[in-house]
């Protein structure tokens, strides 16, 4: 009814003949909340599923048409600049729905009935579901009503929005990489793009990058795991801009039909976008894409490291000398580090650290050979606190040869005679020293 209007019942038989009494009465119907545009249920994307109903609604119009068809309710909502779904899809949905879309209320065309690129699968008899590309802050209405007029009675409705890909956009292109392994992608819950030059959005499809290199680069989607009509377009500016190639034709040599290929002529260093969509705006699904090119690799070529030995990987066998000189510096630490000279000189005292010791690998494989110099007196042998001297000493005789428990002398030194062996707490003498005589050898 309207309101103010005045209205006339007329109350008879079904038949001529048909007459008797009768009460006559006269109610209204408070309509749901949502019966107007004006009084739209908010809805919030991934938010609580919300009940409605259509029993008592008055009729709206559909879409662009000005004529009150089916019983229905509003809802709005904001556009996350996602893609969208909204859904009556429930066991609780008692009647046939149907759902349009619009940004303006009442009368306003339909963004689109349902979305053919993405169908969510609904799983109840009476249930609708219409997905379409939202705008970041752009108001939503949403008419839910029956069918045919006929149609009325309860229902529930829900709206999602997905997380598009990381690549969705041409500022997230994924770069690929030359002669590498195949990756993966997915366009199914992608947001739509213009092709080439042309402006207007179609396809739903993903980002990805290479570097030229100044030779022919290929870049294909033939695998198994291609699900749907893929198609390519290659740009150098994006998103919109004209191609440098494009394919979307099976690929010659591929098994899979749902493949594309192309291949163009790269120029160093430029950077290429490459969109991945479907041939059709219904085509969505998965694939694998890469990209080549046979004279171009990643590795870079690089002379082989040259062979250096170092002192520290030098092994200490090495340095015994084949002929029983040592060809390497002693560990032993002389304090001070002078060079022995070629004759007298004041006596150099030994350090007494462990260190001093030198080492039994330094060891001389045969006797060391003594210098000519003149013999000592027998008043030169120094007492047992005496620290010997340095070089210019005269060979030692043969009673003089030292026992097997003394310690090795070094090179450039006379063995001491035999009444001249050191005992075996005694240090070793230092290089070039003068051996004492008979008279002078300390005690045992």
């Amino acid at each position: 009814s309207e309101v103010g209007q005045s209205y006339y019942f007329l109350v008879s038989g079904n038949d001529v003949g048909d007459t008797g009494s009768f009460e006559i009465s006269l109610v209204d119907y408070d309509p749901p909340t949502n019966d107007e545009c004006a009084g739209a249920v908010a809805l919030n994307a991934n938010g609580p599923i919300m009940f409605g109903t259509t029993k008592m609604a008055t009729k709206d119009p559909e879409c662009a048409f000005s004529s009150q068809t089916e019983r229905g309710v509003w809802f709005i909502a904001t556009g996350t600049g996602k893609l969208m779904t909204i859904s009556t899809c429930s066991t609780a949905t008692t009647f046939a729905t149907e759902i349009r879309v619009k940004t303006t209320c009442p009368q306003a065309s339909c963004i689109e009935d349902e979305d053919p690129g993405f169908q969510v699968p609904c799983g109840t008899p009476f249930g609708e579901t219409v997905t379409w590309d939202s705008t970041f802050g752009q108001t939503y209405y949403f008419l839910v009503s029956g069918t045919t007029p006929a149609d009325t009675g309860d229902f529930e409705i829900g709206l999602v929005d997905y997380d598009a890909p990381s690549n969705d956009n041409c500022e997230g292109a994924i770069a690929l990489t030359l002669n590498g392994a195949e990756v993966q992608g997915q366009t199914t819950k992608a947001t739509r793009d213009p092709p080439c030059s042309i402006s207007t959005r179609t396809a739903r499809g993903v980002w990805y990058q290479v570097t030229g290199t100044g030779g022919d680069i290929t870049v294909s989607t033939c695998s198994t795991l291609t699900s749907f009509q893929t198609a390519i377009n290659v740009k150098t500016v994006c998103p919109q801009s004209s191609c440098v190639a494009t394919a979307s034709s099976g690929v010659v040599g591929c098994d899979n039909p749902f493949a594309a290929e192309t291949t163009w002529s790269s120029v160093n260093g430029t950077i290429y976008h490459i969109l991945i969509s479907g041939a059709t705006t219904s085509s969505t699904g998965n694939f694998t894409i890469r990209a080549t090119d046979p004279t171009f690799s990643s590795v870079p070529i690089t002379a082989p490291p040259t062979t250096s030995t170092t002192p520290s990987q030098i092994p200490s066998e090495s340095l015994i000398a084949g002929d029983g000189a040592p060809t390497g510096s002693p560990s032993v630490s002389l304090s001070p580090s002078t060079s022995p000279s070629t004759g007298p000189s004041s006596p150099v005292p030994i350090t007494e650290s462990p260190s001093a010791v030198p080492s039994l690998s330094l060891v001389p494989s045969v006797q060391p050979t003594t210098m000519q110099t003149a013999a000592p007196t027998t008043s030169d042998a120094p007492s047992q606190s005496d620290q010997p001297t340095t070089i210019g000493t005269a060979p030692p005789t043969a009673s003089e040869a030292p026992s097997q428990s003394d310690q090795p002398t070094m090179m450039g030194t006379s063995p001491p005679t035999e009444s001249e062996a050191p005992s075996q707490s005694d240090q070793p003498s230092t290089m070039e020293t003068v051996p004492p005589t008979s008279s002078q050898s300390p005690s045992q």
